[in-house]
């Protein structure tokens, strides 16, 4: 079972304990120990949004244990995001537990347990209320342009409960404090406008310091929306412009900003769709750099759903194959399986090598992924290491390369396919055996299914009708003349199935030749 699973399942059993009885016994202390150390390795956010339960981005199955209890638990005090803090204290987390257990008041249910945990001082466990979350969805689609734009007019205005700052605080330390942010925002917005005034004196060299200096202030006090917007003006500013001495100027200063530290900061807002077009467009102008931090940082992803988004970016990354063809020689087994599929979806073809030594790897889903890559790449080179996958022990590794086999440059895999497809005792591997021989087209190929679709022919015996008429759909799929002319004799067959499926071969062999 997941991390993400165990979360749900565990913090439904604690408030299903709770509920039951506030005395502690053996099962809460072994349900509360088994969440402690989960929550020590990793942070987890749950979300309910009234139908559908995910912790960390993955559905929580109706099926799950306990899950029920937590969805009821959550429903019932207007709870829409659970979130827990990597390593979250175990007071913390019973005091949150407890009173989702407890029954909730008529009135304001969500807002009294904000005030319960308030008034505990639970600080590593946070709830978000159903109306917060619906009133929270139009801010994260801001940009942060627009998030600017709209907290401008802010001051002296209320806002409502502020992260990590305690309101009997807030005096006069802290109004000078929002003051200098509110002067820096400022100063940094004024300097990247300067950078286009044409009737600014300063030298672009020293009005790009000033930007380069707020940029850097800026992600000093983690205000990643600031930095960001500037920067994502100034690469517009660059990719505009014509002139050879401006461009290497902002690329000068770019180099500068664009440090491995930097990026590290900005990479976490993949996470979030309103950032994420903007941080891969960040990582491709880092080039290398923006790769190899986003692939340091998928070997360190603990969840799914960080796996999904760092991925997601890689894919767009035009620069640091190399380096993505390096993890294939990692010591943990996930982390050569992720690089196996970046390596697949991108067809890098310097990684082959890396590639064809990788398919000894013990764990089958390493080879299931490394296998499917080199049947993507698909040179020739690819054929030699492929052979080795058509006979894997696991036939979940034999069904998924060969189904991603095809194509003339892996005409040398015919005979390959032909002998293992002799050997195959799986009728649906054997299937997909025969469309593999139908997408490589040679006329081994096909003369291989021919025999395959008769009815006593040497590769399938007369009962095994599915392979059978996979083999008949494959020479629909490879066409040609020799194709055509068996298909036309299996129109004729005693049997009904094989008319059918020979006469819809028949057709899509048509119009391939057309």
């Amino acid at each position: 079972m997941r991390d993400e699973i165990k979360i749900a399942v565990l913090l439904g059993r604690l408030l299903e304990l709770m509920a039951r009885t506030q005395e502690t016994t053996d099962d809460h202390r072994t349900a509360l120990q088994a969440l402690a150390e989960l929550v020590a390795r990793r942070s987890a956010v749950v979300v309910f949004d009234g139908a559908r339960l995910t912790a960390e981005g993955e559905e929580v199955p109706d099926a799950t244990p306990f899950a029920a209890n937590l969805r009821e638990r959550l429903a019932a005090h207007h709870v829409a995001r659970l979130m827990i803090a990597h390593g979250a204290t175990a007071v913390d987390l019973v005091e949150v537990l407890r009173a989702l257990a407890a029954p909730p008041p008529p009135a304001r249910p969500a807002q009294e347990l904000e005030e319960r945990l308030e008034t505990a001082q639970v600080v590593t466990v946070t709830i978000v209320s159903r109306e917060r979350e619906v009133g929270a969805a139009s801010r994260r689609s801001m940009r942060p342009s627009e998030a600017l734009r709209a907290t401008a007019d802010t001051e002296g205005r209320p806002t409502g409960r502020q992260i990590g700052v305690v309101p009997s605080a807030k005096g006069a330390a802290y109004s000078e404090m929002e003051r200098q942010q509110r002067t820096a925002t400022g100063t940094l917005a004024a300097a990247v406008e300067r950078l286009q005034d044409p009737e600014d004196p300063t030298p672009l060299l020293s009005r790009l310091d000033a930007v380069q200096n707020g940029i850097s202030r800026a992600i000093g006090a983690n205000d990643l929306n600031q930095a960001l917007e500037a920067l994502l003006r100034m690469l517009r500013i660059e990719a505009e412009t014509a002139d050879a001495d401006i461009q290497r100027q902002y690329g000068i200063a770019m180099r500068r900003l664009l440090t491995t530290e930097h990026l590290r900061k900005f990479a976490p807002l993949v996470f979030d769709d309103v950032y994420h077009e903007d941080i891969v467009l960040l990582m491709q102008r880092a080039g290398k750099a923006g790769t190899k931090v986003l692939l340091d940082l998928l070997v360190d992803a603990q969840s799914q759903a960080e796996r999904r988004a760092y991925l997601r970016a890689l894919r767009r990354m035009e620069e640091g194959a190399d380096v993505v063809a390096s993890l294939l020689n990692h010591h943990e087994w996930f982390v050569v399986r992720n690089a196996a599929d970046l390596v697949g979806e991108l067809r890098i073809v310097e990684a082959v090598p890396s590639l064809a030594r990788a398919v000894q790897h013990d764990d089958p889903r390493v080879r299931r992924s490394v296998g499917m890559a080199l049947a993507r790449i698909g040179t020739p080179e690819t054929a030699l290491p492929l052979r080795k996958l058509l006979t894997d022990p696991d036939v979940q590794v034999r069904v998924a390369v060969v189904k991603e086999v095809g194509g003339r440059n892996l005409s040398g895999l015919a005979m390959s396919l032909v002998t293992a497809a002799g050997e195959e005792q799986d009728p649906d591997v054997l299937a997909e055996f025969y469309r593999a021989l139908g997408r490589i087209g040679t006329p081994d190929a096909v003369q291989a299914l021919v025999k395959a679709a008769s009815e006593g022919g040497k590769l399938i015996g007369r009962k095994a009708m599915a392979p059978r008429l996979a083999a008949i759909e494959a020479l629909g799929t490879a066409g040609g003349t020799g194709a055509i002319a068996a298909l036309k004799n299996l129109v004729r067959s005693r049997s009904g199935d094989i008319r059918s499926a020979a006469a819809a071969a028949l057709q899509s062999a048509a119009t391939t030749q057309v």
